[in-house]
Protein backbone atom coordinates (compact mmCIF):
# COMPACT_ATOMS: atom_id res chain seq x y z
CA UNK A 1 0.00 0.00 0.00
CA UNK A 2 0.89 3.69 -0.97
CA UNK A 3 0.84 6.60 0.43
CA UNK A 4 -2.98 8.31 -1.07
CA UNK A 5 -4.40 5.12 -1.88
CA UNK A 6 -7.03 3.67 0.72
CA UNK A 7 -5.09 4.09 3.76
CA UNK A 8 -8.18 4.69 6.10
CA UNK A 9 -9.22 0.97 5.97
CA UNK A 10 -5.39 -0.07 7.42
CA UNK A 11 -5.56 3.33 9.58
CA UNK A 12 -8.53 1.80 11.52
CA UNK A 13 -7.74 -1.12 11.71
CA UNK A 14 -4.17 -0.48 13.18
CA UNK A 15 -5.71 1.84 15.43
CA UNK A 16 -8.41 -0.81 16.94
CA UNK A 17 -5.57 -2.72 17.72
CA UNK A 18 -3.40 -0.57 19.56
CA UNK A 19 -6.73 0.18 21.45
CA UNK A 20 -6.78 -3.36 22.57
CA UNK A 21 -2.93 -2.88 23.81
CA UNK A 22 -3.69 0.51 25.33
CA UNK A 23 -6.86 -0.57 27.32
CA UNK A 24 -5.24 -3.80 28.66
CA UNK A 25 -2.99 -1.50 30.60
CA UNK A 26 -6.35 -0.33 33.07
CA UNK A 27 -9.06 -2.39 32.22
CA UNK A 28 -7.38 -4.95 34.92
CA UNK A 29 -6.84 -3.01 37.69
CA UNK A 30 -10.78 -3.06 38.62
CA UNK A 31 -10.34 -6.96 38.47
CA UNK A 32 -7.71 -6.78 40.96
CA UNK A 33 -10.17 -8.33 44.15
CA UNK A 34 -12.08 -10.36 42.26
CA UNK A 35 -9.20 -12.38 40.91
CA UNK A 36 -7.32 -12.28 44.49
CA UNK A 37 -10.31 -13.43 46.05
CA UNK A 38 -10.84 -16.31 42.95
CA UNK A 39 -6.84 -17.39 42.82
CA UNK A 40 -6.20 -17.10 46.82
CA UNK A 41 -3.45 -14.34 45.90
CA UNK A 42 -2.46 -11.60 48.22
CA UNK A 43 -2.04 -8.33 47.44
CA UNK A 44 1.42 -7.81 46.53
CA UNK A 45 0.87 -11.01 43.52
CA UNK A 46 -2.05 -9.52 42.34
CA UNK A 47 -0.56 -6.43 42.23
CA UNK A 48 2.36 -7.98 39.53
CA UNK A 49 -0.62 -8.59 37.49
CA UNK A 50 -0.77 -5.30 36.61
CA UNK A 51 3.02 -4.28 36.79
CA UNK A 52 4.15 -7.07 34.97
CA UNK A 53 1.95 -5.99 31.96
CA UNK A 54 3.45 -2.55 32.14
CA UNK A 55 6.85 -3.32 32.27
CA UNK A 56 7.08 -5.97 29.55
CA UNK A 57 5.23 -3.50 27.59
CA UNK A 58 7.76 -0.55 27.75
CA UNK A 59 11.03 -2.22 28.12
CA UNK A 60 11.59 -3.51 24.21
CA UNK A 61 9.76 -1.07 22.89
CA UNK A 62 12.99 0.26 21.29
CA UNK A 63 14.16 -3.04 20.05
CA UNK A 64 10.61 -3.85 18.49
CA UNK A 65 11.00 -0.22 16.75
CA UNK A 66 14.22 -2.00 14.53
CA UNK A 67 12.99 -5.27 14.42
CA UNK A 68 9.97 -3.28 12.23
CA UNK A 69 12.71 -1.49 10.40
CA UNK A 70 14.42 -4.53 9.78
CA UNK A 71 12.19 -7.01 8.90
CA UNK A 72 8.79 -5.41 7.95
CA UNK A 73 6.81 -3.60 10.27
CA UNK A 74 3.77 -5.05 8.94
CA UNK A 75 5.15 -8.47 9.84
CA UNK A 76 5.85 -7.65 13.43
CA UNK A 77 2.77 -6.11 13.57
CA UNK A 78 0.73 -9.34 12.71
CA UNK A 79 3.22 -11.42 14.97
CA UNK A 80 2.94 -9.14 17.98
CA UNK A 81 -0.79 -8.83 17.15
CA UNK A 82 -1.27 -13.21 17.26
CA UNK A 83 0.80 -13.03 20.52
CA UNK A 84 -1.42 -10.77 21.82
CA UNK A 85 -4.51 -12.70 21.23
CA UNK A 86 -2.68 -16.48 22.78
CA UNK A 87 -1.42 -14.18 25.40
CA UNK A 88 -4.84 -12.79 25.99
CA UNK A 89 -6.33 -16.50 25.82
CA UNK A 90 -3.64 -17.87 28.60
CA UNK A 91 -4.67 -15.13 30.72
CA UNK A 92 -8.36 -16.10 30.84
CA UNK A 93 -7.87 -19.80 31.15
CA UNK A 94 -5.10 -19.21 33.99
CA UNK A 95 -5.00 -21.79 36.79
CA UNK A 96 -3.06 -19.76 39.61
CA UNK A 97 -1.79 -16.18 39.90
CA UNK A 98 1.78 -17.23 39.02
CA UNK A 99 0.66 -18.56 35.71
CA UNK A 100 -1.50 -15.30 35.51
CA UNK A 101 1.35 -12.93 35.92
CA UNK A 102 3.52 -14.94 33.24
CA UNK A 103 0.98 -15.08 30.73
CA UNK A 104 0.61 -11.11 31.41
CA UNK A 105 4.11 -10.35 31.08
CA UNK A 106 3.70 -12.23 27.22
CA UNK A 107 0.95 -10.04 27.03
CA UNK A 108 3.03 -7.11 27.31
CA UNK A 109 6.05 -8.50 25.22
CA UNK A 110 3.18 -8.80 22.28
CA UNK A 111 2.05 -5.55 22.76
CA UNK A 112 5.49 -3.93 22.85
CA UNK A 113 5.67 -5.62 19.19
CA UNK A 114 2.42 -3.77 18.06
CA UNK A 115 2.72 -0.36 19.69
CA UNK A 116 6.04 1.21 17.40
CA UNK A 117 4.63 -0.68 14.34
CA UNK A 118 0.98 0.66 14.21
CA UNK A 119 1.91 4.33 13.97
CA UNK A 120 5.09 4.02 11.84
CA UNK A 121 2.83 2.32 9.41
CA UNK A 122 0.10 5.04 9.92
CA UNK A 123 3.22 7.65 8.80
CA UNK A 124 4.10 5.19 5.95
CA UNK A 125 0.56 4.87 4.04
CA UNK A 126 -0.92 8.42 4.92
CA UNK A 127 -0.82 10.97 2.67
CA UNK A 128 1.03 14.51 4.64
CA UNK A 129 -2.17 16.91 3.94
CA UNK A 130 -4.01 13.81 5.62
CA UNK A 131 -1.56 12.68 8.45
CA UNK A 132 -3.11 14.68 10.99
CA UNK A 133 -6.34 13.41 10.57
CA UNK A 134 -4.86 10.03 10.51
CA UNK A 135 -2.45 10.59 13.69
CA UNK A 136 -6.35 11.86 15.24
CA UNK A 137 -8.36 8.56 14.80
CA UNK A 138 -4.52 6.13 16.12
CA UNK A 139 -3.80 9.17 19.27
CA UNK A 140 -7.23 9.47 20.15
CA UNK A 141 -7.50 5.43 20.99
CA UNK A 142 -4.83 6.01 23.98
CA UNK A 143 -6.82 9.04 25.59
CA UNK A 144 -9.81 6.98 25.41
CA UNK A 145 -8.81 3.63 26.58
CA UNK A 146 -7.26 5.17 29.78
CA UNK A 147 -10.61 6.34 30.82
CA UNK A 148 -12.55 3.72 29.72
CA UNK A 149 -11.07 0.83 30.74
CA UNK A 150 -11.72 1.06 34.68
CA UNK A 151 -15.51 1.47 33.86
CA UNK A 152 -15.32 -1.26 30.89
CA UNK A 153 -13.43 -3.48 33.35
CA UNK A 154 -16.10 -3.05 36.07
CA UNK A 155 -19.24 -3.69 33.69
CA UNK A 156 -17.37 -7.17 32.54
CA UNK A 157 -16.23 -8.06 36.46
CA UNK A 158 -19.92 -7.32 37.45
CA UNK A 159 -21.13 -9.64 34.93
CA UNK A 160 -18.59 -12.61 33.97
CA UNK A 161 -15.65 -12.16 36.59
CA UNK A 162 -12.36 -11.15 36.11
CA UNK A 163 -11.17 -13.94 33.04
CA UNK A 164 -13.77 -12.27 31.10
CA UNK A 165 -11.34 -8.98 31.19
CA UNK A 166 -8.97 -10.95 29.58
CA UNK A 167 -11.62 -13.37 27.33
CA UNK A 168 -12.85 -10.51 25.72
CA UNK A 169 -9.40 -9.62 23.99
CA UNK A 170 -9.40 -13.51 22.35
CA UNK A 171 -12.61 -12.72 19.69
CA UNK A 172 -12.01 -9.08 18.72
CA UNK A 173 -7.80 -9.61 18.77
CA UNK A 174 -9.25 -12.50 16.49
CA UNK A 175 -11.34 -10.55 14.12
CA UNK A 176 -8.51 -7.26 13.76
CA UNK A 177 -5.64 -9.72 12.91
CA UNK A 178 -7.73 -10.96 10.29
CA UNK A 179 -8.42 -8.27 8.71
CA UNK A 180 -5.23 -6.78 9.44
CA UNK A 181 -3.86 -9.47 7.03
CA UNK A 182 -5.15 -8.28 4.30
CA UNK A 183 -5.53 -4.70 4.61
CA UNK A 184 -1.96 -3.79 6.48
CA UNK A 185 1.21 -4.06 3.43
CA UNK A 186 3.47 -6.24 5.39
CA UNK A 187 6.75 -3.51 4.69
CA UNK A 188 9.61 -4.72 2.83
CA UNK A 189 12.93 -6.07 4.55
CA UNK A 190 16.02 -3.74 4.88
CA UNK A 191 19.61 -4.47 5.19
CA UNK A 192 19.73 -3.04 8.36
CA UNK A 193 22.28 -4.00 10.82
CA UNK A 194 21.47 -4.48 14.93
CA UNK A 195 23.14 -3.25 18.29
CA UNK A 196 23.38 -5.63 20.32
CA UNK A 197 24.95 -3.91 23.33
CA UNK A 198 23.12 -0.96 22.57
CA UNK A 199 19.79 -3.11 22.82
CA UNK A 200 20.95 -4.74 25.91
CA UNK A 201 21.53 -1.79 27.77
CA UNK A 202 18.13 0.01 26.75
CA UNK A 203 16.68 -2.77 28.06
CA UNK A 204 18.32 -2.99 31.25
CA UNK A 205 17.76 0.86 31.70
CA UNK A 206 13.87 0.49 31.17
CA UNK A 207 13.71 -2.50 33.78
CA UNK A 208 15.04 -0.72 36.35
CA UNK A 209 13.71 2.54 35.79
CA UNK A 210 10.23 1.36 35.68
CA UNK A 211 10.94 -1.04 38.39
CA UNK A 212 12.11 1.06 40.85
CA UNK A 213 9.41 3.66 39.94
CA UNK A 214 6.73 0.67 39.88
CA UNK A 215 8.19 -0.80 43.55
CA UNK A 216 8.64 2.80 45.01
CA UNK A 217 4.37 4.08 44.13
CA UNK A 218 3.75 0.56 46.17
CA UNK A 219 6.15 0.24 49.00
CA UNK A 220 7.77 3.47 49.39
CA UNK A 221 11.06 5.14 48.43
CA UNK A 222 13.11 3.27 50.96
CA UNK A 223 13.95 -1.12 51.09
CA UNK A 224 12.54 -2.79 48.73
CA UNK A 225 13.78 -6.26 49.62
CA UNK A 226 16.56 -6.91 51.29
CA UNK A 227 19.63 -4.72 50.58
CA UNK A 228 17.97 -3.16 47.36
CA UNK A 229 16.89 0.04 47.82
CA UNK A 230 14.83 2.36 45.49
CA UNK A 231 17.46 4.96 44.82
CA UNK A 232 19.90 2.23 43.96
CA UNK A 233 18.02 0.90 41.27
CA UNK A 234 16.76 4.45 39.76
CA UNK A 235 20.60 5.33 39.45
CA UNK A 236 21.59 1.82 38.18
CA UNK A 237 19.18 1.99 35.45
CA UNK A 238 19.87 5.88 34.59
CA UNK A 239 23.82 4.94 34.07
CA UNK A 240 22.29 2.14 31.88
CA UNK A 241 20.19 4.18 29.73
CA UNK A 242 23.66 7.13 29.84
CA UNK A 243 25.52 4.17 28.80
CA UNK A 244 23.07 3.13 25.97
CA UNK A 245 23.16 6.98 24.25
CA UNK A 246 26.84 6.72 24.48
CA UNK A 247 27.11 3.35 22.50
CA UNK A 248 24.09 4.83 20.35
CA UNK A 249 26.27 8.07 19.44
CA UNK A 250 28.78 5.26 17.96
CA UNK A 251 26.46 2.85 16.42
CA UNK A 252 26.16 4.43 12.77
CA UNK A 253 23.15 2.98 11.05
CA UNK A 254 23.21 -0.14 13.24
CA UNK A 255 21.69 2.21 16.07
CA UNK A 256 18.81 0.76 18.11
CA UNK A 257 17.64 4.56 18.53
CA UNK A 258 19.32 7.07 16.02
CA UNK A 259 19.48 9.99 17.76
CA UNK A 260 19.17 12.60 15.07
CA UNK A 261 15.68 12.05 15.06
CA UNK A 262 15.35 14.55 18.15
CA UNK A 263 17.38 17.25 15.90
CA UNK A 264 14.56 17.34 13.43
CA UNK A 265 12.72 20.71 14.42
CA UNK A 266 9.39 18.77 15.53
CA UNK A 267 10.63 15.73 17.25
CA UNK A 268 11.46 16.48 20.58
CA UNK A 269 8.59 18.90 21.31
CA UNK A 270 6.48 15.73 20.37
CA UNK A 271 8.30 13.40 22.38
CA UNK A 272 8.35 15.21 25.78
CA UNK A 273 4.45 16.71 24.65
CA UNK A 274 3.45 12.78 24.70
CA UNK A 275 5.38 12.40 27.73
CA UNK A 276 3.55 15.08 29.61
CA UNK A 277 0.08 14.03 28.58
CA UNK A 278 0.91 10.66 29.37
CA UNK A 279 1.72 11.86 32.98
CA UNK A 280 -1.45 13.67 33.40
CA UNK A 281 -3.93 11.52 31.52
CA UNK A 282 -2.68 8.65 33.31
CA UNK A 283 -2.82 10.74 37.09
CA UNK A 284 -5.42 12.69 37.15
CA UNK A 285 -8.66 10.06 37.30
CA UNK A 286 -6.84 8.80 40.66
CA UNK A 287 -7.29 11.60 42.79
CA UNK A 288 -10.84 12.86 41.11
CA UNK A 289 -12.18 8.93 41.42
CA UNK A 290 -11.10 8.44 45.06
CA UNK A 291 -12.49 12.32 45.13
CA UNK A 292 -15.86 11.40 44.03
CA UNK A 293 -16.10 7.74 45.46
CA UNK A 294 -14.33 8.21 49.14
CA UNK A 295 -16.05 11.76 49.67
CA UNK A 296 -18.66 12.65 47.64
CA UNK A 297 -20.39 9.96 47.62
CA UNK A 298 -20.91 8.58 44.07
CA UNK A 299 -19.56 5.09 44.00
CA UNK A 300 -17.83 3.13 41.69
CA UNK A 301 -20.37 3.90 38.71
CA UNK A 302 -20.71 7.54 39.54
CA UNK A 303 -16.85 7.78 39.59
CA UNK A 304 -16.25 6.51 36.35
CA UNK A 305 -19.35 8.54 34.88
CA UNK A 306 -17.72 11.57 36.39
CA UNK A 307 -15.01 10.81 33.84
CA UNK A 308 -16.55 9.88 30.85
CA UNK A 309 -16.52 13.33 29.68
CA UNK A 310 -12.36 12.98 29.34
CA UNK A 311 -12.91 9.82 27.18
CA UNK A 312 -15.78 11.18 25.21
CA UNK A 313 -14.19 14.41 24.11
CA UNK A 314 -11.24 12.52 22.62
CA UNK A 315 -13.49 10.01 20.88
CA UNK A 316 -16.36 12.55 19.49
CA UNK A 317 -13.54 15.16 18.43
CA UNK A 318 -10.85 13.04 16.97
CA UNK A 319 -12.15 13.67 13.64
CA UNK A 320 -11.95 17.76 13.69
CA UNK A 321 -9.01 17.53 15.63
CA UNK A 322 -6.86 15.51 13.01
CA UNK A 323 -8.66 18.35 10.50
CA UNK A 324 -6.99 20.72 12.31
CA UNK A 325 -3.66 19.87 12.43
CA UNK A 326 -4.03 18.89 8.45
CA UNK A 327 -4.93 22.65 8.23
CA UNK A 328 -2.69 24.43 10.77
CA UNK A 329 0.01 22.07 11.30
CA UNK A 330 0.86 20.52 14.84
CA UNK A 331 2.66 22.49 16.81
CA UNK A 332 -0.09 25.48 17.19
CA UNK A 333 -2.77 22.60 17.56
CA UNK A 334 -0.52 20.36 20.26
CA UNK A 335 0.33 23.84 22.03
CA UNK A 336 -3.47 25.12 22.38
CA UNK A 337 -4.03 20.99 23.45
CA UNK A 338 -1.80 20.88 25.98
CA UNK A 339 -2.16 24.02 27.37
CA UNK A 340 -5.68 23.08 28.14
CA UNK A 341 -4.75 20.02 29.59
CA UNK A 342 -2.81 22.25 32.04
CA UNK A 343 -5.90 24.61 32.51
CA UNK A 344 -8.24 21.74 32.57
CA UNK A 345 -6.73 20.21 34.88
CA UNK A 346 -6.68 23.38 37.55
CA UNK A 347 -10.06 23.50 36.85
CA UNK A 348 -10.84 20.19 37.85
CA UNK A 349 -8.97 20.97 41.33
CA UNK A 350 -10.57 23.53 41.93
CA UNK A 351 -13.76 21.70 41.26
CA UNK A 352 -12.77 18.71 43.53
CA UNK A 353 -11.54 21.32 46.40
CA UNK A 354 -14.75 23.06 46.22
CA UNK A 355 -16.37 20.00 46.83
CA UNK A 356 -18.80 20.70 43.42
CA UNK A 357 -20.34 17.32 41.64
CA UNK A 358 -21.42 20.11 38.47
CA UNK A 359 -18.38 21.98 38.80
CA UNK A 360 -16.41 18.60 38.17
CA UNK A 361 -18.27 17.37 35.20
CA UNK A 362 -17.59 20.96 33.69
CA UNK A 363 -14.31 21.13 34.40
CA UNK A 364 -13.82 17.21 32.85
CA UNK A 365 -15.60 18.29 29.96
CA UNK A 366 -13.15 20.84 29.26
CA UNK A 367 -10.54 18.43 30.00
CA UNK A 368 -11.72 15.88 27.26
CA UNK A 369 -11.64 18.74 24.49
CA UNK A 370 -8.33 19.23 25.25
CA UNK A 371 -7.82 15.30 25.13
CA UNK A 372 -9.05 15.54 21.61
CA UNK A 373 -6.40 18.01 20.37
CA UNK A 374 -3.24 16.80 21.55
CA UNK A 375 -2.99 13.22 20.32
CA UNK A 376 -3.23 13.85 17.03
CA UNK A 377 -1.08 16.95 16.75
CA UNK A 378 1.86 15.48 18.75
CA UNK A 379 1.92 12.01 17.02
CA UNK A 380 2.08 14.43 13.56
CA UNK A 381 4.48 16.52 14.63
CA UNK A 382 6.82 14.36 16.06
CA UNK A 383 6.32 11.60 13.21
CA UNK A 384 5.94 13.97 10.09
CA UNK A 385 9.55 14.98 9.46
CA UNK A 386 10.95 11.53 10.47
CA UNK A 387 12.59 9.69 7.52
CA UNK A 388 10.69 6.26 6.00
CA UNK A 389 13.71 3.78 6.89
CA UNK A 390 13.79 5.69 10.38
CA UNK A 391 10.12 5.47 11.30
CA UNK A 392 10.25 2.65 13.20
CA UNK A 393 12.76 3.61 15.64
CA UNK A 394 11.59 7.07 16.13
CA UNK A 395 7.78 4.84 16.49
CA UNK A 396 9.46 3.40 19.11
CA UNK A 397 11.00 6.03 21.02
CA UNK A 398 7.81 7.98 20.74
CA UNK A 399 5.55 5.44 22.44
CA UNK A 400 8.29 4.86 24.98
CA UNK A 401 8.59 8.67 25.93
CA UNK A 402 4.52 8.20 26.25
CA UNK A 403 4.66 4.41 28.22
CA UNK A 404 7.29 6.22 30.74
CA UNK A 405 5.25 9.82 31.02
CA UNK A 406 1.69 7.20 32.27
CA UNK A 407 4.02 5.05 34.91
CA UNK A 408 5.60 8.28 36.27
CA UNK A 409 2.02 9.58 36.57
CA UNK A 410 1.04 6.66 38.28
CA UNK A 411 3.51 6.23 40.50
CA UNK A 412 4.00 10.56 41.07
CA UNK A 413 0.54 10.98 42.03
CA UNK A 414 0.38 8.08 44.43
CA UNK A 415 3.15 9.28 46.43
CA UNK A 416 1.19 13.01 45.91
CA UNK A 417 -1.81 12.04 47.49
CA UNK A 418 -0.18 9.85 50.28
CA UNK A 419 1.79 13.40 51.34
CA UNK A 420 -1.15 15.43 51.05
CA UNK A 421 -3.01 13.07 53.18
CA UNK A 422 -0.47 13.30 55.79
CA UNK A 423 -0.21 16.98 55.40
CA UNK A 424 -3.87 17.38 55.96
CA UNK A 425 -4.31 15.27 58.63
CA UNK A 426 -0.95 16.11 60.33
CA UNK A 427 -1.35 15.41 64.25
CA UNK A 428 -4.61 13.08 64.26
CA UNK A 429 -2.75 9.52 63.46
CA UNK A 430 -6.37 8.25 64.08
CA UNK A 431 -8.14 10.14 61.23
CA UNK A 432 -4.65 10.16 59.36
CA UNK A 433 -5.37 6.23 58.89
CA UNK A 434 -9.36 6.32 58.43
CA UNK A 435 -8.36 8.50 55.56
CA UNK A 436 -5.91 6.09 53.75
CA UNK A 437 -7.94 3.68 53.87
CA UNK A 438 -10.85 4.83 52.23
CA UNK A 439 -12.91 6.08 54.95
CA UNK A 440 -13.93 9.22 55.35
CA UNK A 441 -16.29 11.01 58.09
CA UNK A 442 -18.09 14.07 57.65
CA UNK A 443 -16.00 16.34 59.25
CA UNK A 444 -12.76 15.14 57.49
CA UNK A 445 -14.23 15.95 53.60
CA UNK A 446 -12.78 18.76 53.20
CA UNK A 447 -9.64 18.63 54.15
CA UNK A 448 -9.42 15.07 52.07
CA UNK A 449 -10.73 16.80 49.04
CA UNK A 450 -8.35 19.45 49.54
CA UNK A 451 -5.48 16.86 49.14
CA UNK A 452 -7.01 15.26 46.25
CA UNK A 453 -6.72 18.87 44.30
CA UNK A 454 -3.54 19.29 45.47
CA UNK A 455 -2.71 15.74 43.42
CA UNK A 456 -4.58 17.20 40.48
CA UNK A 457 -2.95 20.59 40.46
CA UNK A 458 0.65 19.11 40.82
CA UNK A 459 -0.13 17.00 38.23
CA UNK A 460 -1.03 19.46 35.55
CA UNK A 461 2.04 20.91 36.18
CA UNK A 462 3.70 18.71 34.25
CA UNK A 463 2.46 20.50 30.96
CA UNK A 464 4.13 23.32 31.58
CA UNK A 465 7.47 21.15 30.71
CA UNK A 466 6.45 21.02 27.13
CA UNK A 467 4.34 24.59 26.79
CA UNK A 468 7.79 26.60 26.23
CA UNK A 469 9.28 23.46 23.62
CA UNK A 470 5.94 24.09 21.66
CA UNK A 471 5.83 27.74 21.06
CA UNK A 472 9.48 27.95 20.30
CA UNK A 473 9.38 28.92 16.71
CA UNK A 474 10.56 26.00 14.88
CA UNK A 475 14.13 25.77 12.75
CA UNK A 476 14.46 23.96 9.47
CA UNK A 477 17.71 21.48 10.26
CA UNK A 478 19.27 19.29 8.02
CA UNK A 479 20.40 16.57 9.93
CA UNK A 480 22.94 14.49 8.66
CA UNK A 481 23.65 10.49 8.87
CA UNK A 482 26.73 10.32 10.56
CA UNK A 483 26.51 8.50 14.06
CA UNK A 484 22.59 7.60 14.46
CA UNK A 485 21.54 10.72 12.48
CA UNK A 486 19.01 10.94 10.04
CA UNK A 487 19.95 12.07 6.73
CA UNK A 488 17.13 14.04 6.22
CA UNK A 489 15.32 17.48 6.16
CA UNK A 490 12.79 17.85 8.72
CA UNK A 491 10.89 20.92 8.34
CA UNK A 492 7.57 21.18 10.67
CA UNK A 493 4.67 23.67 11.60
Amino acid sequence: MTAGRGHWPAVWVLSVGFFLVSIDGSIVVVATPNLMTSLGADTDLALWVTSAYLLCSAAPLLLFGRLGDRFGRGRVYLVGLAGFVVASGLCAAAPGIGWLIAARALQGVAGAAMAPQSLAIIREVTPPARLGSAMGVWGSTAGVANVVGPALGGVLVDAAGWRSVFLVNVPLGAIVLALALVIVPRGSPRRIGMDPAGAALSFVGFVLIVFAIQQGERFGWGVVAGPVSIPALLVAGSVALLAFVLVERRAGERALLPLGVFRLPGYTPGFVGVAAVALIVTAVPIPLALAAQQALALGATGAALLQLPIGLGAAALAAPAGRLVDRFGGRPVALVGVSGYVIGSWGIAGAIGAGSIPLVVLATAGFGVANSLVWASLAALAMSGVPGRLAGAASASYNTGRQLGAVLGSAGVAAIVQAGLARQFAGDPTLLASAVAGVVPGAAVGRYLAAMAVAVLAAGLAGLVAVPLLARKPRTRMVTGGRGGAAETGAQR
